[in-house]
């Protein structure tokens, strides 16, 4: 939608992505997965209800296009009662076998803390920050969670046939 566009491409974004990065960072809104809108819910026929641990790196770790990072924007709060995001502080810095946390899927890891968000907030975090979603504990609209979300990268531009490519998937739902 034209909304989630501009709030994907939003200049203090890329601004953030340019300093952290120190380079002309580009949003991918076109290829891969590109800029997504995600309804997660608890309810029993959902599909996407929460995500075990990964992190983006590891799903391709030879795209051109690291370093990265990802952005949320919470169309709805986050709570127990609709999930959150769940991270390893420092995990970024580590060298983490993807199979490594993956394997725990959505058991607790040492040292991990709830991130919380508010409607309208945006959160930002790095490609290899290892980080899940927890699942909701309510059903109905108490339970949901609507967010949009995408990256910011620093390395090569992909074309924009690039599609899915590589992926390798061990974050479970």
């Amino acid at each position: 939608s034209p909304a989630a566009h501009a709030a994907a491409s939003h200049p203090a974004i890329k601004a953030m992505g340019d300093r952290l990065f120190d380079a002309d960072t580009w949003v991918n809104d076109y290829s891969r997965f590109g800029v997504v809108f995600q309804d997660a819910r608890a309810d029993a026929g959902s599909h996407y209800s929460r995500i075990g641990w990964h992190s983006d790196f590891q799903s391709s770790e030879s795209s051109p296009s690291w370093p990265g990072f990802a952005f949320t924007i919470h169309i709805d709060g986050t709570s127990p009662a609709n999930g959150f995001l769940r991270v390893v502080p420092g995990a970024h810095r580590l060298d983490i076998d993807k199979d490594e946390l993956g394997a725990r899927r959505f058991d607790p890891i040492p040292g991990e803390v709830p991130v919380f968000a508010q409607r309208g907030d945006v959160i930002l975090h790095d490609y290899k920050l290892w980080h899940g979603a927890a699942r909701g504990t309510a059903d109905g609209a108490a339970g949901r969670r609507r967010h949009v979300r995408g990256g910011y990268y620093a390395g090569t531009r992909l074309p924009r046939d690039y599609g899915i490519g590589e992926f390798y998937k061990n974050a479970a739902r």
